[in-house]
């Protein structure tokens, strides 16, 4: 069988479920899930967030037996990295390269405060090698980890300072724009658009940032 594929048929049979069933519950087609137990293919991490949810267990009860996941929340949705049998852990692209980081300077963001703990979490890995899908890989990932919380917080602090007065998001995202000298399009004004307002929302969290609202704008103001 594939990635879990014995302990789904067991626990589906526990349950008293139907393949049919189970695939409805998932938003998948029944031959999709099927496969699924005859090892044909591997669920998405999705996926297996909706089985471990649907039978009470976690996902990593549901793969300990293969490739161990590490969570990596923050990035992006539902992120994971993994650590093969030979002690090589997969970050996926919760890290950015320093060139990278020097270039764009801000990276995407959805949650700030998970992601932070991701980097601290990354920080404190063991292993024989790390591979991120965005910078070259290394025997220390640490120095990496670290490089990357300390330029969110660098954006942090220059979005509370340009915070001083009053400002509208709009606002803060022009400052930006015209300080790193980035280009503005349809694409960077949504990806870093919503990267700023993550870091808004987390500042305000935190107690740095206020929000008020004056004449129908909502503007953002150090606490």
């Amino acid at each position: 069988m594939g990635l879990c594929g014995e302990k789904l048929l067991s626990l589906r049979q526990r349950e008293g479920l139907t393949q049919k069933e189970v695939a409805v519950q998932l938003h998948l087609e029944r031959s999709c899930y099927t496969y699924y137990e005859l090892g044909r293919s591997n669920p998405s991490y999705r996926s297996l967030l909706g089985l471990a949810r649907l039978y009470g267990v976690t996902v990593e009860y549901l793969i300990d037996d293969e490739i161990p996941v590490l969570p990596l929340p923050g990035h992006f949705f539902d992120m994971v990295g993994f650590r093969t049998p030979d002690d090589v852990v997969y970050l996926a692209d919760c890290l950015s390269s320093r060139e990278t980081l020097e270039k764009y300077q801000i990276g995407f963001l959805y949650d700030v405060a998970a992601y932070l703990n991701t980097l601290e979490m990354v920080k404190t890995l063991s292993g024989r090698a790390f591979v991120p899908a965005h910078a070259a890989a290394t025997a220390d990932i640490a120095p990496l980890a670290q490089y990357n919380i300390d330029k969110v917080l660098e954006i942090a602090d220059i979005i509370a300072e340009l915070c001083r007065e009053p400002q509208t998001f709009e606002a803060v995202l022009q400052q930006l724009f015209r300080r790193f000298d980035l280009g503005m399009n349809f694409e960077q004004y949504v990806l870093v658009g919503s990267t700023v307002r993550s870091y808004l929302a987390w500042l305000k969290d935190s107690g740095r940032l206020c929000a008020v609202f004056d004449d129908n704008r909502l503007l953002w103001q150090r606490a």
